[in-house]
């Protein structure tokens, strides 16, 4: 049946999708003006009052951009997980009129596939590739 590897190939590809997008937006709001920052701190004398300052701010930063990441990186994982759920139900709608019933293993083994981790299906797709080539 090809549904499942369909699925698979999608659902790996908007996983890929959203981890891109995720990290181009940490390193823009997080990441980009406290590495400018370090210039600035190493080109400061150790120990003085300037370079006190510049580590507290960056450190300060540091701790404000943890909380941010880890904010930013929750909301994408749900925003994630609310369209694969909009893609399946369409998918299964669209589907569910051009297609034959599928017998109880099928749709055991179609639902198996929907509800594995995504960590789950690269692996399975890794030893799939390695079979096929090696």
């Amino acid at each position: 049946m090809v549904y499942g590897p369909a699925f698979q190939a999608s659902n790996i590809a908007q996983l890929v999708h959203m981890i891109s997008e995720t990290y181009v937006q940490v390193s823009d709001k997080y990441l980009m003006d406290r590495m400018s920052n370090l210039t600035t701190l190493m080109s400061l004398e150790v120990g003085s009052n300037q370079f006190v300052k510049a580590r507290l701010e960056l450190q300060k930063g540091c701790q404000e951009a943890q909380k941010g990441i880890l904010e930013l990186v929750q909301r994408s994982r749900e925003e994630f997980d609310e369209k694969i759920d909009k893609r399946i139900d369409s998918i299964n709608h669209n589907l569910k009129s051009v297609l034959p019933t599928p017998s109880r293993e099928e749709q055991k083994a179609i639902e198996d596939t929907v509800h594995k981790a995504p960590q789950e299906i690269l692996k399975e797709i890794s030893a799939e590739d390695a079979d096929q080539f090696g």
